[in-house]
């Protein structure tokens, strides 16, 4: 398989006015190979030293998606990167003279959160060290507040929730079990509810986090009752409805060696830790705006009146997404149309096979999206789904009547084609007159329209910006029982980014089921999945 995509430089970033670039990636990879050298040699250099040494490594840590740095890097991440903070407020050159005292701290704080971030990784694992940062950066946010005059200089939580909430964490990962750390997590988790934070959207997540803390602090110190419930509780259920996004949760807090058992990874079930996630997690997604990514926590969603089938918190956003939407929309309508026809000519049973596969189609679930997301290699290369096409077969299981309708319908044949290759079988598959090139055009046009619905979009007035690019996947479903149907869909890159690749998808995208054979084509055309 091909190496991953080169990390991105973050976005948004923090505001400073930096004059640097995220260097090539390849310079960054000579440097920190040139790097664990240096630390192997076991030479003293000062803060100065290491700056003059590593310019690109400097731009690297400042500029780069925390999230993804290799592991095969994190560790000389995490030792360069307190180095440079420390160069920045030691400043021996007096390079960053000229900067205000504000923008120092900045910079140190991004670097130091940064390297919180690596620290607490499974791979380099020393929270002890990532808790002293964390315990520097606490202080400089009570020290901004002090100089602000701020009203909450006796509760710093408030404001700066965010770092009591990675505070919290970290404290937790250091095995820091007392009443302090308690207290913290306590009135972070206060601070959520907090008006001052009531626009933050990522607040839902951190409120979950918070109580998953909480749920383990209560089992150690014996502080259980209702409340102590309500943490398991509301942590488990947040968990269930984003099993796949959360997983780094569980491979950092949930089974520690050098803890107790969690009491939300007792209550989640050995299941939960599976590759595949399960159909209790499929049927319970959890819901957000198509458009923006509100989630349900935070406003009142309503659904396409029209499909039924997406949800939206603003008729601003259900105008936005509309471009997108529609041919999935249509196709929504038109499958319930021939659903009622099924009914009418072939009675309930015909309706009810037509139905779970329509639905299956509709819903979101491992074969629906990361099986796709791996089946194009996205993590490989983001980009790859402008060219690519994902070819599938599905039948409806008649032998058995599993109680979810996941579990009655399987894909029997996926396979992974470059477009141009397959342009004319496409056309041909899906009943349209076009020529080849003419429906490669049309797949083109698809996909630059889909495309746009990223930074380089223009939302309607009054929607919000989505603040994220997104990556285009293409995939055509055909069957007994179904009419075939190409999907054109936009995918958040840092979802994309976040998913651990899975080369065996394969074997999971039937849950017990075997695994799908090839989709082959009367052309012939070669499978393109691991042709990078």
């Amino acid at each position: 398989m091909a190496r991953l995509a080169d990390p991105r430089q973050a976005y948004p970033f923090t505001g400073l006015d930096l004059p640097i670039t995220l260097p090539p990636f390849a310079l960054v990879q000579h440097q920190v190979a040139f790097l664990s050298k240096l630390r192997q040699s076991r030479q003293v250099l000062s803060s100065d030293d290491y700056m003059k040494l590593f310019p690109a490594l400097f731009a690297f840590c400042m500029l780069v998606e925390t999230v993804d740095v290799p592991d095969y890097m994190l560790d000389d991440l995490a030792f360069i990167s307190r180095m440079f903070t420390r160069h920045i407020s030691e400043d021996p050159s007096g390079v960053f003279a000229d900067h205000d005292g504000e923008s120092k701290d900045k910079m140190m704080e991004l670097l130091r959160l940064k390297r919180v971030a690596w620290l607490t990784t499974i791979t380099v694992n020393r929270p002890l060290e990532a808790l002293e940062e964390m315990e520097i950066q606490v202080q400089e946010e009570k020290k901004f507040l002090r100089q602000t005059n701020s009203p909450y200089v006796d509760t710093p939580w408030i404001p700066a929730w965010r770092i009591y909430e990675r505070y919290g964490g970290v404290l937790v990962l250091a095995n820091k079990f007392d009443m302090n750390t308690y207290t913290i997590l306590k009135n972070t988790l206060a601070a959520c509810d907090h008006p001052f934070n009531a626009d933050a959207l990522d607040i839902v997540l951190s409120r979950a986090m918070i109580q998953m803390h909480l749920a383990l602090m209560g089992e150690v110190l014996d502080i259980r009752g209702v409340e102590h419930d309500r943490n398991i509780q509301a942590a488990v259920r947040y968990l269930r409805k984003h099993r796949t996004t959360c997983r780094h949760v569980c491979e950092v807090f949930l089974k520690r060696d050098d803890q107790p058992p969690h009491p939300v990874c007792v209550a989640l079930g050995e299941d939960w830790f599976t590759n595949r996630p399960s159909l209790r997690d499929d049927k319970h997604p959890g819901k957000f705006c198509m458009y923006c990514n509100m989630p349900e926590q935070k406003m009142t969603l309503f659904k396409c009146s029209r499909c039924k089938s997406v949800c939206y918190c603003s008729r601003e956003c259900q105008k936005a997404d509309w471009k997108g939407h529609k041919s999935s929309c249509q196709g929504y309508a038109e499958d319930q149309r021939r659903i009622d026809e099924a009914r009418r000519n072939y009675g309930p049973r015909a309706a009810m096979q037509m139905g779970d596969l329509t639905r299956w189609c509709g819903s979101s679930h491992y074969a629906n999206f990361e099986a796709l997301i791996h089946a194009l290699g996205l993590r490989q290369d983001p980009n790859r789904g402008r060219t690519h096409i994902v070819l599938r077969e599905i039948e409806h299981v008649s032998e058995s009547r599993p109680a979810d309708f996941r579990a009655r319908v399987r894909v029997t044949k996926c396979s992974v084609y470059k477009i141009a290759d397959v342009a004319g079988e496409v056309a041909r598959i899906l009943g349209s007159s076009k020529t080849p090139e003419g429906y490669r055009a049309y797949l083109q046009e698809s996909i630059d329209e889909v495309a746009r619905y990223g930074d380089e979009g223009k939302p309607m007035p009054g929607a919000p910006s989505t603040g994220f690019r997104r990556l285009v996947v293409v995939y055509v479903t055909t069957g007994p029982g179904i009419k075939a149907h190409l999907n054109t869909n936009n995918i958040a890159e840092n979802y994309v980014r976040s998913l651990p690749y899975e080369p065996d998808w394969r074997q999971k995208i039937n849950g017990v089921g075997g695994a799908p054979g090839p989709f082959v084509l009367p052309n012939r055309a070669r499978d393109a999945e691991n042709v990078f």
